[in-house]
Parts: C-alpha cells; sequence; structure tokens
C-alpha cells in the first residue's frame, strides 16, 4: 500500500514540474495567415463557359447547370465562378456553392441550403408524397445513362468535344492522363448500372423516359400543371434537355439530339 502512495506522489511530482517547466514558455496565438473573404452573395463553383462560348452562363456540364437552374427557380441571389477543377470539391466533383461565413455545399447538399432558404412547409405539405421523385429517379437514370454514353464512349464525341471541354485546360500530358482516368470513372459509373453498354439500348430507354416526360408535361409550362412555380424535376429535364441540345453535332453521332427534337413540348 505504501508502496503505491510513493509511486503516486513521484508521478504528481513529475507532472507539477514539468508544469513549472512549460510555464517559461507561454502559449502566443498568432493571427491567421489567410482569413476567409466576406462575400455578399454566395458563389457556384462550375464547369464552365457553356457549349457556346465565353460569354455563356449557363454550364455546360448538366449537374452544374441543374443547381444553377433550381437556384435561379427559388429567386436565390448567386454569383457564378467558372473554375473547371473539380478537386476544389471535398466531394471530388462540381458544382460547389460557397457561402459566408465559409459554409461549403456539395452537390449533394445543395437542395438542403435551398431548403433553409424557402419558408417552412406545413405538416399537410410534408406529409403529401411527392410525385416528382419517380420522374427525377427516371431522369438521373435513362438520361443520365445516355448523356455519358454520348460524351464518353462515342468515340467521335470524345476525341472531338469531351476531351476538349472537360481536359482541354490541362497542359499536355497531364490532360491525357486525366481525361483517361475520368473517362474510365465514367464507364465504371455506367458499368453499374448496365453491365453492357449497348449503344441502341441505352439511346431505346432515353426515347422511353422523353415520352413519359412529355406525356406528364402535355401542354403546360411546368410539370404537374403548375403554371407559376417550377420544381426540382423542372430543373432537372430542363438540365438534361439543354445540355443534349447544345453539344455540338458531330457528323455521325446525332441519335441523341433527334431523340430529343421529338418531343416538340420539352
Amino acid at each position: 500500500m505504501a508502496s503505491e502512495v510513493d509511486i503516486t506522489e513521484h508521478r504528481n511530482h513529475i507532472q507539477e514540474s514539468f508544469l513549472r517547466f512549460l510555464s517559461h514558455f507561454p502559449l502566443r496565438i498568432s493571427k491567421s495567415l489567410y482569413k476567409n473573404p466576406d462575400i455578399d452573395d454566395p458563389i457556384l463553383y462550375i464547369w464552365g463557359p457553356g457549349w457556346e462560348g465565353s460569354q455563356q452562363k449557363a454550364s455546360f456540364d448538366q449537374e452544374c447547370l441543374q443547381w444553377q437552374t433550381f437556384l435561379l427557380f427559388n429567386k436565390i441571389d448567386f454569383k457564378v465562378k467558372n473554375v473547371n477543377e473539380p478537386l476544389i470539391s471535398p466531394s471530388g466533383k462540381l458544382p460547389l456553392l460557397y457561402t459566408s461565413p465559409g459554409d461549403i455545399f456539395t452537390s449533394d447538399k445543395i437542395p438542403e441550403f435551398i431548403k433553409n432558404k424557402q419558408r417552412p412547409e406545413d405538416d399537410t405539405e410534408a406529409s403529401t408524397p411527392d410525385p416528382e421523385t419517380p420522374f427525377i429517379c427516371l431522369a438521373d437514370t435513362k438520361l443520365r445513362n445516355a448523356l455519358l454514353f454520348y460524351l464518353w464512349c462515342e468515340p467521335a464525341n470524345y476525341e472531338k468535344v469531351t476531351f476538349h471541354k472537360y481536359g482541354g485546360h490541362y497542359p499536355k500530358p497531364l490532360d491525357t492522363i486525366l481525361m483517361y482516368k475520368a473517362r474510365k470513372a465514367v464507364i465504371g459509373d455506367l458499368l453499374t448500372r448496365k453491365p453492357i453498354l449497348n449503344a441502341n439500348e441505352i439511346y431505346e430507354e432515353a426515347d422511353e423516359a422523353l415520352k413519359a416526360f412529355s406525356v406528364e408535361l402535355e401542354d403546360s409550362k411546368y410539370f404537374f400543371g403548375s403554371r407559376s412555380s417550377p420544381k426540382l424535376i423542372d430543373a432537372v429535364v430542363f438540365s438534361y434537355i439543354y445540355t443534349i441540345l447544345s453539344i455540338p453535332v458531330t457528323s455521325s453521332d446525332k441519335e441523341l439530339h433527334e431523340l430529343v427534337h421529338k418531343y416538340k413540348n420539352l
């Protein structure tokens, strides 16, 4: 028992000696070398500019354009900055929304930011099933598969359009290396949903999705009969349609453009 007391006293003595030693070196807190700049409006970092040139503010990337559009639909003031570097984002992809005082929203968190800007929903609205969810899923599978295949798997489109737009700002040979990795990742993503990448099958499924959107929209301005209040589904479908129609058409690969042109009300 006495030995345990001696050990405890010895430890306390060591701690006290160490603390006295540290007291000769007071802690100093230096000013931060970098401070997040104060901003008036959120900044959306995107792939850009658009397909039509440097003056076009709409992103050439479907997902970036989707959130650009939805922010505008919700009358949220924001600025756009073309960065063309997905690694600035914690998620490794664009878009990225930066707000004051330094909050960051990746693409999967942007809906949360928008929701916080809107009025709270009442219990009736919150409990009502959301009819747009199945249509968003349809777009993000069938149309997404077709768009990715069209851009990254059709040889003429990849060489003449995609490589330049997504990798043209990198120096050689870095552009080739990074685009090889990006293309491999896209094909891997497609293979998780389509074990066999058959162009005819992918475009047929996209055609079925476009037909479903056309039937649902009918002659309305927005989906589900809304006259003045566009929803996320409107931003999603618009982003796919606009992106597809904006891609420069190569002489041999026009199928996806032609599919969209079949449905005049979209």
